[in-house]
């Protein structure tokens, strides 16, 4: 199933931060500090060259080899908070794919939460997070949804290591 393919009978769902709290000791400003990249505007963050580049690269990629095809981008909001959940599959490439779909179709830049051994690679954080990857953070998603940010999450393994997120629904988790 396709990153942002929803439940058509469902429609879009409304998403609230309001009972969900951040970690002890945090606060917004430290995330802001920590991650200043991340909360830049959409425009400002989705039109510098880099990425630009690359999702014109992925876009080509994505059409020629894969024809990949996104489902209910068009319940994306034009504005304001949401969260993304889906699955993803082990090389990964459908993240990039639809991080630039969703800049395609509705000019948003897709905050997407990532695993820490990705960014444990050389050099990855820097370039990751001028992509709009961020460390797969409770809080650091949190104040981007405050924010009014798209926020991703697609849990998933990476190379045999145990999922570092856990989505719970109602009493169960994962």
């Amino acid at each position: 199933m396709p990153p942002f393919a929803s439940d058509r009978e469902a429609g879009p769902q409304q998403l609230s931060c309001s009972t969900v709290h951040p970690q002890k000791g945090s606060s917004e400003e430290s995330m802001r500090s920590r991650f200043p990249r991340m909360f830049r505007s959409d425009p400002e963050f989705g039109e510098s060259p880099l990425p630009t580049f690359v999702r014109n690269v992925w876009l080509k990629h994505s059409a020629f080899f894969h024809d990949f095809q996104i489902e209910g981008v068009s319940n994306l909001p034009e504005s304001g908070a949401a969260l993304i959940v889906g699955i993803h599959t082990t090389h990964n490439h459908d993240i990039p794919m639809a991080c630039a779909h969703a800049y395609k179709a509705k000019g948003r830049v897709v905050r997407a939460m990532l695993h820490r051994a990705i960014l444990s690679m050389p050099g990855a954080t820097n370039i990751l997070q001028r992509l709009g990857g961020a460390p797969g953070s409770r809080e650091l998603a949190i104040e981007l949804l405050k924010d009014g940010h798209l926020v991703a999450c697609l849990p998933g393994e990476l190379g045999g290591l145990v999922c570092a997120f856990c989505i719970r629904w109602g009493r169960g988790s994962c």
